[in-house]
């Protein structure tokens, strides 16, 4: 596709609706699409449009100059900018010990008299050098606040914002211009003498900062005018575990609490690791986040639990926490998944907004106490519209480990999904003739 210098007549003969068809074919890659732009005039705002679709639907950023202003481009243009959904920031920057590092490699270059490395090792070292400078001056300076504003107020309409740690499965605009490997590659381990700090899977030059970058978000809605941060619709707060990172910052704390930026927040979708959850500041700053959203309407919460494997009290204890916590908002929708807490929590935080839900969805919930309880409340208290409920749990205090683990057992329910009131209503009367717990 990249070698083509001129469609045939044919190809341009055909109606939008069929070369949109042709180039949104899967088997084209980003290249070939990228190459359809430049056939020729004709084609090349189809291409441009499909091309925007694909791959510029949930742009994310990373913690550098080009990277920002690339957003800010992307949100202005006016081909692009229809079909951003979202937008997304990598909380992840260099590490400065690579740069002792890169030293101690140019020193051994230079005792041993090697001109060609020694100019190789200089060069990594000043690239190393200069981008940990420009993400300091960046996050210091404001200016990576006042960037993504632009951006978000470039698009004017309700926009979703993800703030996540997960350097494995995205890939930020900008990236491959970071002097590191390891930023845009998961696999990649550097084994050496001189670590970040101790992994036993190696050195690591690039370290997860989420407590304190995740401010960047509100700090940037608060720069926005106030006609504008009615946009700021959804949240989305990402801290996933990864193997060769530090977690020491993996947390929630450093978000700036203010009722104004988060007035218009409508949509709370938080995705955090067990590790994470272990952090006091994390149920710290959830219960400061949940009294400055007064009009949030959906709340996802998802763990990276594994299901089927023994579960510690700690992290029972922990989850009850975060349930247990106040809100100053009534909820529409509440999603859990791979959540683990007691049947009070959960019936908790369900009597709270029972005047306004009207959507419950639970995916590999595990609960500490009865099933039945909580679905026969459910079906005398809530007017549910949808309810959903797969791979369902049970624990017991009868059911441990050796080590006082609870021993997870499988709920003895089929994956449910009710629809309409009427039917949700019957299909709970239903679940209750069915034997919950084994």
């Amino acid at each position: 596709m990249a070698t083509m210098n001129q469609p045939t007549s044919g190809l341009l003969k055909c109606p939008n609706e069929v070369l949109a068809n042709i180039f949104s074919n899967p088997g084209l890659s980003k290249n070939d699409v990228k190459a359809l732009r430049l056939v020729c005039t004709q084609l090349r705002p189809l291409a441009t449009r499909v091309f925007a679709q694909r791959y510029f639907t949930d742009p994310f950023v990373i913690l550098s100059r080009y990277s920002l202003e690339a957003l800010v481009q992307i949100c202005k243009d006016s081909i692009f900018s229809p079909h951003v959904q979202s937008i997304g920031f990598l909380t992840s920057t260099l590490h400065p010990d690579g740069i002792s590092e890169r030293a101690s490699r140019l020193q051994k270059a230079i005792l041993e008299g090697n001109q060609e490395s020694t100019t190789q090792e200089l060069l990594t070292l000043n690239a190393f050098t200069e981008f940990c400078e420009e993400q300091v001056q960046l996050e210091c300076s404001g200016e990576a606040e006042k960037l993504l504003a632009s951006a978000i107020s470039a698009l004017a309409r309700p926009i979703t914002v993800t703030v996540t740690n997960d350097i494995t499965s995205i890939n930020p605009i900008g990236v491959s211009k970071v002097p590191s490997d390891q930023y845009y590659n998961s696999s990649y381990t550097q084994k050496s003498p001189r670590r970040a700090y101790s992994r036993e899977d190696g050195y690591s030059e690039v370290r997860s900062r989420m407590k304190h970058l995740l401010r960047l978000v509100p700090n940037a809605i608060y720069r926005m005018d106030l006609g504008d941060r009615k946009h700021f619709e959804g949240l989305k707060i990402q801290i996933r575990k990864d193997t060769y990172m530090s977690h020491h910052d993996d947390c929630l704390g450093g978000l700036h609490m203010s009722q104004g930026i988060y007035r218009c927040l409508t949509s709370l979708h938080l995705e955090m690791s067990c590790y994470a959850l272990r952090d006091k500041r994390s149920i710290a700053g959830l219960k400061d986040l949940f009294e400055v959203v007064p009009d949030l309407k959906k709340l996802t919460f998802v763990t990276d639990w594994v299901r089927g494997t023994t579960i510690a009290k700690l992290f029972v204890t922990n989850m009850t926490r975060w349930l247990d916590t106040p809100s100053a908002f009534s909820l529409r929708v509440m999603a859990l998944e791979e959540v683990v807490c007691t049947s009070e929590s959960l019936l908790g935080v369900m009597e709270r907004h029972k005047k306004t839900m009207k959507e419950v969805k639970l995916s590999g919930v595990t609960l500490l106490g009865s099933w039945t309880k909580c679905i026969s409340w459910m079906m005398e208290n809530l007017h549910l519209e949808n309810f959903c409920i797969e791979n369902a749990s049970n624990i017991s205090h009868a059911r441990k480990t050796n080590n006082s683990r609870f021993i997870p057992a499988d709920c003895l329910v089929e994956p449910t999904n009710l629809v309409g009131e009427e039917d949700t209503r019957v299909g709970l009367e239903q679940l209750l003739k069915h034997k919950f717990e084994k």
